[in-house]
């Protein structure tokens, strides 16, 4: 255990830390922060390069965390910094924190993600993707906390890949990985310029992929017969699904609900596609 303990704000791992909260910082350095036990534990199972640890210095930390911290330098030999008390406090994005905050390099060098901007790019993804697993595309998903539910959805229920537009909420943002409890490092996560152009492609795949919206062509949901690599779109909290993606879909498909209700959250929404469109393939 180091002797030295953190007590400045001032201090210059501390200041990077507290940048790491902004999205151009992150971009520039390549690197993201994120809070937690659980998360730091999801990182190291999946192989996420760790960069550093800032663990808070009191007994409560040092008993609850030793074995993953003997875990951090035994296999990723990351820098294991121990902060005071109330600094701590001070810096964590969270309301209750739990000890714990690491500092880790950007998940597009684990994923290998790559923009789509092709069919071979796609057909690339597809090939790493089980014919029976649906995908998840994502239009414009602006909210974190949405992104990140929608990660753990998809995680959840067997998705092979989750593919966002690039205008999509930003993967390593705190809240994102926070709501993802983890799926943001265990299912991959790809960026297109463009949905409707990777629609038609998985159609053209022979897959069929269904826009959660209202349209012409809209089934409601128990009425379709769902198959196994059948992919689901999911629009913008505000503004939903393009006309550009909705046309280059089978169809839609929509949540019966009961009369007068508003429509749901995107995330509730997702989730409950999901579920629909998993169960039907086999058991994991």
């Amino acid at each position: 255990m180091q002797d030295l303990i953190i007590t400045s704000r001032q201090n210059g791992r501390i200041v990077e830390l507290c940048k790491l909260a902004d999205k151009k910082y992150r971009e520039e350095l390549r690197m993201f922060r994120f809070d937690g036990g659980k998360l730091l534990s999801e990182a190291l199972d999946k192989g996420v390069r760790i960069i550093r640890v800032f663990a808070c210095r009191n007994r409560e930390t040092e008993e609850k965390y030793g074995k993953i911290l003997s875990r951090v330098r035994e296999e990723t030999g990351a820098e294991i910094l121990w902060v005071a008390p109330e600094l701590f406090e001070r810096i964590s994005e969270e309301k209750a924190p739990d000890g714990l905050m690491t500092v880790a390099e950007y998940l597009d060098n684990f994923f290998s993600s790559a923009i789509i901007k092709e069919d071979g790019n796609l057909q690339n993804l597809l090939e790493k993707c089980p014919e029976d697993a649906p995908v998840l595309l994502l239009e414009d998903i602006q909210d974190p906390q949405n992104f990140g539910a929608l990660l753990r959805s998809a995680c959840a229920f067997g998705a092979g890949a989750v593919i966002c537009t690039e205008k999509s909420a930003d993967i390593h943002h705190p809240k994102t990985l926070r709501a993802s409890m983890g799926a943001a490092f265990r299912v991959p996560v790809y960026a297109a310029e463009d949905l409707a152009p990777v629609v038609s492609s998985l159609r053209s795949a022979g897959r069929r992929v269904f826009a959660a919206a209202l349209g012409e062509r809209a089934y409601t949901l128990g009425e379709l017969e769902i198959r196994p690599g059948d992919c689901l779109v999911i629009g913008n909290e505000g503004h939903g699904l393009s006309r550009a993606v909705m046309d280059a879909s089978t169809g839609c498909i929509r949540i019966p609900m009961q009369p007068g209700t508003e429509s749901l959250n995107a995330a509730v929404a997702g989730g409950i596609l999901l579920w629909s469109f998993r169960r039907t393939g086999p058991e994991q």
